[in-house]
């Protein structure tokens, strides 16, 4: 009897599930045996018993080099494939996996935190109100929709102590996120040195939630900088949200301290407040240090950044009117910023290029270009 599979082929054991690689054809009257290599043991199964994997990125790829192409309906399921096995920046995936009926603007935070170059730390200033701790839970059910968050690393979210009952119960009963309020110093304690010392945080602490006025202790902030400077790029959260991120404007507070450090120790950062421009130029820089120190390493390099920020957020302003009406506000604005420290970058932006070269050409745009050069400025505005 033929064998239906051949040395070397990648199979599945259908009474397991396992996979493994044929080592060895044992031929029979009725039906043959096979020696599979599973997880370095072998094991000897019945033909009826495998079934071939098959790489559908390989086939696909071996269809090409043989020139063996399909039709129309085969590019189309094709492209199904692609969308729901590749994460894409414009999916949403988490879209209904949520209890909440959601405002179209509370997924601007998520597109933002989502977009090419994002260094994934966003600041959320929306006004009181609005809906900063759903537009936070959207953002972390995204990631967590696309694989992008690391079961063996902890999620932090740090308020006011007031509010930890209100996050708990928010990322439970509208994303389905079991995060536990911690509010006994002690066992944050061992929970923190437990994590730092194996590696792997506590099953049921994975997900914390921290008051801010308890957990700004300098044994605390001790503990993670001793961390920090063993383990250089070590980062063992995955998401810290600091919710009323105001707290720590002062620089020379123990809230300003905590959130310096966390921020070194995240690989991604959100911080919420109703009221960061209501504060002195210095504090609103502190918030900014926390969020971003590589873009924001000090006050100078913030004071200069702020006036191109303006001018860049007024271009994609501009693009959302009639932009045969506003050009020429538009060309003025453009050359506004030619004179700002950071205009090369700015401008040697490809797609800033093919905008302003279209602009003085007089040529039309279309709705699809507009959106593109829009979210173009978006993303150069920090």
């Amino acid at each position: 009897m033929n064998p239906k599979f051949k040395i070397g082929d990648t199979v599945k054991a259908l009474t397991t599930g396992k996979v493994g690689s044929i080592t060895k054809i044992i031929p029979g009257e009725r039906q043959n045996h096979y020696r599979v290599l599973i997880d370095g043991s072998p094991i000897n199964a019945f033909e009826e018993d495998l079934e071939q994997v098959i790489d559908i990125e390989d086939l696909i790829t071996q269809n090409l080099d043989e020139g063996s192409f399909g039709n129309y309906n085969d590019f189309q399921l094709f492209q199904f494939w692609f969308r729901l096995s590749t994460p894409l920046e414009n999916n949403l995936y988490s879209f209904l996996g949520s209890k909440t009926i959601f405002n179209p603007f509370q997924f601007k935070p998520l597109l933002r935190f989502l977009s090419p170059y994002s260094d994934e730390r966003l600041f959320i200033a929306d006004e009181v109100g609005v809906g900063k701790t759903i537009e936070a839970g959207i953002v972390l059910k995204e990631l967590f929709a696309r694989n992008r968050i690391n079961p063996n690393k902890m999620n932090l979210i740090l308020c006011p102590n007031v509010l930890g009952p209100k996050w708990e119960k928010e990322m439970k009963s509208r994303f389905g996120f079991n995060f536990a309020y911690i509010h006994d110093n002690k066992q944050v304690d061992h929970i923190f040195k437990t994590y730092l010392n194996e590696g792997i945080p506590l099953e049921s602490f994975r997900n914390i939630i921290l008051g801010l006025q308890s957990f700004r202790q300098q044994r605390f902030i001790d503990l993670f900088e001793e961390y920090a400077d063993k383990n250089p790029l070590n980062q063992i959260f995955e998401m810290v949200i600091i919710d009323e991120a105001h707290h720590m404007r002062n620089g020379n507070t123990l809230s300003f301290k905590l959130g310096n450090i966390l921020s070194e120790l995240s690989a991604r950062l959100l911080m919420l407040s109703a009221t960061p421009l209501n504060l002195a130029e210095e504090d609103l820089f502190n918030q900014m240090y926390i969020l971003n120190k590589h873009l924001f390493p000090d006050y100078e390099t913030f004071k200069s950044l702020q006036s191109p920020v303006k001018k860049l957020n007024k271009i994609s302003n501009l693009l959302s009117e009639d932009i045969q009406k506003v050009k020429n506000e538009i060309i003025t604005v453009l050359n506004e910023i030619r004179s700002e420290t950071i205009a090369s970058a700015i401008f040697s932006h490809e797609g800033v290029k093919q905008f302003v070269e279209k602009l003085s050409d007089g040529a039309m745009f279309s709705a699809e270009e507009i959106a593109k050069y829009r979210q173009i400025f978006v993303s150069l505005s920090p």
